[in-house]
């Protein structure tokens, strides 16, 4: 397209002959027909370039929306949208669905806290009476599921404006854990009174028995006979062997140093032969070091774990475990050679070995459990030492 004041000039020209001899009117004119047509061209390339920052604005927001979008529907929690006031869901993400069992438009538009099983409503209430009031919201509750059942939920909330971001997150195995380890500890608490009433209590009646035979042997001048201190240092000798192992029961010797991670695995060796007549060894290539105290107990605790499994319910002639660590990496695994069992089994998702992989991701390791009927069983640990 040709510009306007070229085009006017043409016509001034065919219509007054040479420009030279317009008059100054006309020649203001053109000059002003002139300006007016850069002064356009300035502002449509404003425009464009305005439009064009505006465009890709809209495309970084956008593509910010997505990815805030992917972020919330992959996360393993739950996500709830409320209103603050009203605790009305707004939206969620597929983890609600999933886990609940509901679909989102069976949710949405619902008041949050009315699956929340009944004697528990009140205490939700108050948390979000709290959101309302200090923007935040924190509780554990049970949640009713679709198909009848509950979901223990540790919830955390915040709000922002009108409205309320929450996450919900499944607790129900860890609860389900920690109860039955608050059981494991009563259990050994009684058969902890159990030993030091039958066994230990025992020892020290026929000490005190022992000794009260040779008071009154000394009261009628009677001698004492080698005899006589020899059955009270046998006594003694056996309580004190009790004590100790009661105590090792209860709390291991972990000693400091690198090396605590190999003395103790010769611990439960030697005591699992003792206790349990088996034939336990501990074999590596090469010494294992470990400088984390923290991780030596947990680790002692998952193979005597391992250990009391296999010999409670497969019957092991031998138990051998074995240590490595390659690369900052310490791998022990425990194997026997007892009846084994299914991995579909029930013994496969007992509380022994949920208890053990507790234990291990305490620490952040892993837990590996292979076993097959009549050929043994391994449990195998790998824990990274970082």
């Amino acid at each position: 397209m040709r510009p306007l004041h070229h085009l006017l000039e043409r016509q001034i020209k065919q219509c007054f002959g040479d420009p030279e001899s317009i008059t100054g009117e006309l020649q203001e004119l053109v000059e002003s027909v002139n300006d007016t047509y850069y002064q356009y061209d300035i502002d449509r390339n404003i425009l464009v370039r305005n439009i064009t920052e505006r465009k890709a604005a809209e495309k970084m927001i956008e593509e910010s929306e997505e990815k805030y979008h992917g972020i919330v529907e992959t996360s393993p929690d739950m996500i709830f949208i409320l209103e603050r006031e009203t605790a009305r869901i707004l939206d969620v993400n597929k983890s609600v669905c999933k886990l609940l069992g509901y679909s989102k438009d069976e949710i949405i538009g619902t008041v949050s806290g009315d699956r929340v099983v009944s004697e528990q409503r009140n205490s939700f209430k108050d948390e979000l009476e709290k959101l309302k009031s200090t923007g935040m919201f924190f509780g554990e509750f049970d949640i009713r599921k679709k198909d009848g059942t509950t979901v223990t939920v540790e919830g955390r909330g915040a709000a922002f404006g009108d409205y309320a971001f929450a996450i919900g997150r499944d607790i129900t195995e860890r609860k389900r854990l920690e109860e039955s380890l608050l059981e494991i500890e009563e259990r050994e608490r009684q058969h902890i009174g159990h030993d030091l009433h039958d066994d230990l209590g025992q020892l020290l009646i026929g000490i005190l028995l022992k000794s009260k035979s040779m008071e009154l042997k000394l009261q009628n001048n009677n001698p004492i006979t080698d005899e006589n201190l020899s059955e009270i240092t046998s006594l003694l000798s056996k309580a004190s062997q009790h004590v100790k192992e009661i105590s090792l029961g209860l709390s291991p010797i972990v000693e400091e140093g690198e090396d605590s991670l190999m003395v103790a695995m010769e611990q439960i060796a030697s005591s699992s032969q003792k206790l349990f007549n088996v034939q336990c060894a501990v074999k590596y290539d090469a010494p294992v070091p470990i400088d984390n105290e923290r991780a030596v107990l947990q680790l002692y605790r998952i193979a005597q774990e391992a250990l009391t499994n296999a010999v409670k319910h497969a019957n092991p002639g031998h138990v051998e475990i074995y240590l490595k660590k390659e690369d900052n990496v310490i791998t022990i695994t425990i194997k026997d050679d007892g009846r084994g069992f299914s991995v579909m089994s029930e013994r496969a998702n007992g509380m022994g070995m949920q208890i053990m992989k507790y234990r291990a991701n305490a620490i952040g390791a892993s837990l590996d459990i292979h076993s097959e009927a009549d050929m043994g069983t391994s449990v195998t640990c790998i824990f990274p030492d970082n």
